[in-house]
């Protein structure tokens, strides 16, 4: 029913013969100088207290808005902050392994080494 009104008015406001004053009292059986939409006082109110609710509610999803779009750039930066990270720990991971083969290679290479300077050792101590 509101959403009617609205309409209603948004019309009458559109095609409305110019009249002499935006806003003007009219008391009972006095003829309206314009084309229009009469409501009474008590109707006039509440359309106004709508109006009025609207536009607190309004400020009020504008402002959930704004928070939300905080929310999203901190989100943002910490998805960043997180594969960079990722990134850093990924070149860390890899970096080991590329050492940990040649470390482990080294270890192999000495301890075949020492045991081939043992098996040498005891070959010749036994003769």
């Amino acid at each position: 029913m509101k959403y009617i009104i609205l309409i209603l008015l948004s019309f009458n406001i559109a095609f409305a013969d110019e009249c002499p004053k935006e806003v003007m009292a009219l008391k009972k059986g006095e003829p309206a100088p314009c084309s229009g939409v009469l409501f009474s006082p008590a109707k006039e109110s509440a359309i106004f207290r709508d109006i009025t609710l609207y536009k607190k509610e309004i400020d009020l999803l504008n402002q959930k808005v704004t928070l939300l779009e905080k929310d999203q750039d901190f989100y943002q930066r910490r998805l960043d902050n997180m594969m960079q990270l990722n990134d850093s720990i990924s070149k860390e991971l890899a970096r080991r392994e590329q050492n940990s083969f040649f470390n482990n290679s080294l270890y192999f290479g000495t301890g075949a080494l020492l045991t081939g300077l043992i098996a040498y050792g005891v070959v010749n101590g036994l003769r």
